[in-house]
């Protein structure tokens, strides 16, 4: 231990007097160096002035370790900054909610924090072209990269499950395997509500009121406008009916229709002509055919009819 002691300071005074005799050097060239700028000469010991200062600066630094960001996960250490750097943009802050992205944060944050209280590495910066191998294994260090994206990939459910998901358990993890494990258990859960939160589930929007308002028949008097009726905006309703309009800008006043589809007959025919007034004494065959495919032709509406599933 005291050879290697002095070995680490023998050198120093032979290295600074090389150090200071090439900036005294440097500083002498530069002054008689035909591009100096006139009226300005530099002073022999300018350059080891420089370097003394710059020291100074540097030793005056106070090293603060940098803070771990559990909310955005930015910074060197971060869990976005990871999972960016893995081409995992899905499990990054701008990712969809859901069971994996909660559990690669939420081990992320439990392998940082284990870190500092173990006074370990995070992890052991196994190279992504091979597989880590048992001497790779035995360093000291909480949760290699590799194994924190196999968790998210496998969530282990039991701890049978858990300890296989190593090849050879890391000490911390198994002194710290049932911490682990709950927090895991914990993430899905939370997961799970995130994504029955998430945006899949405001297609059907909440259920709003529509009055139905009552249609006027010919020879019959406006009745009263019937109570709000509750009706989802869902595409796919279950409901049979459907609020209505009572009147169009197009085609003026509605009316109920008595069948499930509107039937109109048309009046004029391209084909036949117009239909003339049926008599009381004589009907012509021709005319009952004209009547009868006049009477079945159907305008398809504009909203498609659903057929309830349910």
């Amino acid at each position: 231990m005291l050879k290697y002691a002095r070995a680490d300071t023998h050198f120093l005074l032979h290295v600074y007097d090389n150090l200071r005799n090439a900036l005294l050097d440097r500083a002498v060239s530069r002054s008689a160096s035909p591009t100096s700028r006139a009226g300005s000469p530099m002073a022999p010991d300018a350059f080891v002035r420089e370097v003394l200062s710059r020291s100074a600066e540097t030793a005056l630094r106070v090293y603060t370790p940098e803070p771990y960001d559990e909310e955005g996960g930015t910074g060197v250490s971060g869990w976005d900054t990871l999972a960016r750097k893995w081409n995992k943009p899905a499990l990054g802050i701008d990712g969809v909610p859901g069971v994996q992205r909660e559990v690669f944060r939420t081990v992320h944050i439990w392998r940082d924090r284990v870190a500092r209280e173990e006074d370990e590495s995070t992890g052991y910066a196994c190279p992504r072209s091979r597989i880590c191998d048992r001497t790779d294994l035995r360093d000291r260090y909480v949760l290699s990269n590799r194994f924190v994206f196999k968790l998210v990939e496998q969530p282990p459910a039991d701890m049978a499950a858990l300890l296989h998901t190593f090849p050879s358990t890391p000490p911390v993890v198994r002194r710290r395997s049932k911490e682990l494990l709950d927090i895991i258990r914990d993430a899905v859960k939370r997961g799970l509500s995130d994504a029955a939160e998430g945006p899949g589930d405001i297609l059907v929007a909440e259920p709003t009121g529509a009055t139905v308002p009552s249609i006027k028949t010919e020879g019959d008097e406006l009745s009263a406008p019937t109570p709000p009726v509750s009706q989802p905006l869902s595409l796919w309703s279950c409901n049979e009916a459907l609020p209505t309009a009572a009147t169009s800008s197009l085609f003026g006043p509605s009316t109920l229709p008595s069948r499930p589809h509107l039937v109109y007959s048309a009046t004029i025919s391209s084909l036949f002509g117009s239909i003339p007034a049926p008599r009381s004494n004589s009907h012509s065959r021709f005319q009952d055919v004209v009547k009868k495919i006049h009477s079945t032709l159907v305008i398809a509406p504009t909203v498609p009819t659903v057929r309830a599933s349910c």
